[in-house]
């Protein structure tokens, strides 16, 4: 692959505006942490809010107009040009073209640009290649979370009236982990019982809510024992369980080995939860 330019959590004031009415003559990357006014085919080409935490890869000449909503637009972007293998992979992840995608949380993709960021601007004699491989990873991560974010379209059609607010239920589980949620609250919220609540859910998901919260705690979980060297204790209690006993049970259920063993692990990549790796990928 080609880059042309990159740039992390670039910041603009309320003015900023980028209008190109013909695109531009590569392919655009955007991880758009703000929220933000796009207008695109994708837009039926009227002004639209997006939601802070959503990607968009441009091709070539597609026109694109955007702005801040806010007091400030924050985003990370990549112009360039794949190469056949950069291709083949964006295809096999099925990764969204010309259209604005929400993704549960920015924060690791955006590090993954700041790592090609460094490498663009280094003298560092492999950064073409190391390049190649953090963009391949970056690709990567954006497919798991389309597959995550974007259930097949029967789904859809089969939640009817309820999916919207059955996406921002699950998005909250994955973004505040730890906080105690209730199943009666959010059947309050739809408006429908206990039971037709877990059942919507399940339907359009895969997945139980239960298995959600649990899949949200423990991925929360191994990125504080990976990243802090706070107590297990205390994990178990950010992670939304009062019992550490029962946290560490739970933790070597799911995971496969102790909370303890996870973080003195040299080969990280070797404990990544099979649990995770399963329909939706964290």
């Amino acid at each position: 692959m080609k880059i042309y330019d990159v740039g992390y959590n670039h910041k603009h004031d309320s003015n900023f505006i980028i209008d190109r009415p013909e695109g531009v003559g590569n392919w655009l990357l955007l991880i758009i942490k703000t929220p933000a006014i796009f207008c695109t085919r994708d837009t039926d080409n009227k002004e639209k809010l997006i939601n802070a935490n959503s990607f968009v890869l441009f091709e070539p000449y597609y026109p694109h107009y955007y702005r801040a909503s806010e007091n400030t637009y924050c985003d990370d972007w990549c112009h360039f040009i794949p190469d056949e293998d950069d291709l083949k992979i964006i295809n096999k992840v099925n990764l969204p073209v010309n259209k604005i995608t929400d993704i549960i949380d920015s924060c690791d993709i955006s590090v993954m640009m700041r790592s090609i960021c460094y490498e663009f601007y280094s003298f560092n004699p492999y950064k073409e290649k190391t390049i190649g491989l953090c963009f391949h990873q970056m690709i990567y991560k954006l497919g798991e979370r389309v597959i995550f974010m974007c259930p097949p379209a029967n789904i859809i059609k089969n939640s009817g009236v309820y999916f919207e607010k059955l996406m921002w239920i699950r998005e909250c589980i994955y973004r505040n982990p730890g906080k105690g949620w209730s199943i009666d609250e959010f059947a309050k919220f739809l408006m429908v019982s206990r039971s037709r609540f877990q059942h919507l859910y399940s339907q359009t998901f895969g997945v139980s809510i239960m298995k959600d919260i649990i899949t949200g705690r423990m991925a929360f979980a191994c990125t504080l024992l990976r990243t802090t060297d706070i107590s297990i204790n205390e994990v178990s209690r950010i992670t939304g369980y009062n019992n550490p006993t029962y946290f560490m049970g739970k933790f070597k259920e799911k995971i496969g080995v102790t909370p303890s063993l996870y973080r003195d692990s040299n080969d990280k990549m070797l404990l990544t939860p099979s649990f995770f790796n399963n329909k939706f990928i964290l």
